[in-house]
């Protein structure tokens, strides 16, 4: 039983790592405001407060 569940554990890890690459790969990913030289899903996953997530998202037409 124990193994099974290793198992399963260690493909979601493959599937998550996986998604993470592709989310890398989508054109035309950019950032309305800066993000300190980060990938833009880096810098939206480094947020600390609502205030980062305003500064990361800038003004329009990222703010619709």
């Amino acid at each position: 039983m124990g193994s099974l569940a290793w198992r399963w554990c260690a493909l979601a890890g493959l599937a998550t790592l996986a998604a993470s690459t592709l989310f890398g790969q989508v054109p035309g990913l950019a950032p309305c405001g800066d993000i300190g030289g980060a990938d833009p899903v880096i810098a939206l996953e480094l947020v600390r407060g609502p205030a980062d997530v305003a500064a990361l998202f800038g003004s329009e037409p990222c703010t619709m």
